[in-house]
Formats: C-alpha cells, structure tokens, sequence
C-alpha cells in the first residue's frame, strides 16, 4: 500500500538526512532554533551510522505500510539530537513525525468505521423492508 503525501514528505526529510549521513559529512543535531537554524553540535560517528541504518529500515516500512514504525521513529529522535544539549526535545520531533504518519492512518481508519456503520444500517434498513 503506498502511503498518502503526508508520509512522503517524511520519507523525503529522511532520505535527506540519510544521504548527508552517506555523503561522509559531519553530521550535527538536527534541533532547530526559533530562528530556524539548525543546532552545530555534532554527532559521533558510530550515532551516525547507527541513525542511517535505522532510518534506513523505517524509509523501507514507510514504502509498505506504517504499521509498526512508531518505536523505530522515537529511537531515530534520541538519535538526531545532541547529547549534550538537545536530546530532551527528542520527543518534540518523534510527536512532529508520528503526526505525519498518523493522520492519513487515523483518516483511513474513520473512513473504515463509517463504512462499517452504514453497512449495518443499511442491512438493517433492507431487513425492516422484508417483513
């Protein structure tokens, strides 16, 4: 099942961060600012490469479904953040992520829940006609 629009500008922001990763760049903290600018403290390298094999997996799940990718999300958010100063906002950005995913779930699953109940009436519409 390929997922909606809002997904895909998450699979893209992690794309992103994957390829920075890949491209041997130091990578930094990915906390921004009021200002929008990105925190400069840098991640290890073993933090690096352990956040592009995660993502990794998670851009791979968000290909098929997001199902299940809610406890690979938050671990990726400890990951982008800086220890020293920015890792306490990691859930800031796991709560902005699981949003992105969530809202065409939660849409879907509305959608179904109403197919459900006009289903039932329906049923019990043409069952009232038959006596």
């Amino acid at each position: 099942m390929e997922n909606s629009g809002t997904s895909t500008t998450l699979q893209s922001e992690l794309d992103e961060i994957i390829q920075e990763i890949q491209d041997g760049e130091t990578f930094t903290c990915c906390h921004k600012s009021t200002e929008g600018e990105r925190c400069r403290n840098t991640l290890s390298k073993t933090t690096s490469t352990n956040l592009a094999f995660l993502l990794e997996k998670i851009t791979a799940l968000l290909r098929i479904s997001s199902d299940g990718i809610g406890t690979l999300l938050e671990e990726a958010s400890y990951l982008i953040m800086c220890v020293e100063v920015h890792q306490s906002d990691a859930t800031v950005k796991y709560v902005e992520w699981s949003r992105r995913i969530a809202d065409p779930i939660i849409e879907i699953a509305q959608i179904e829940e109403s197919v459900k109940v006009c289903s039932s009436i329906r049923e019990q519409w043409s069952t009232s006609f038959k006596h």
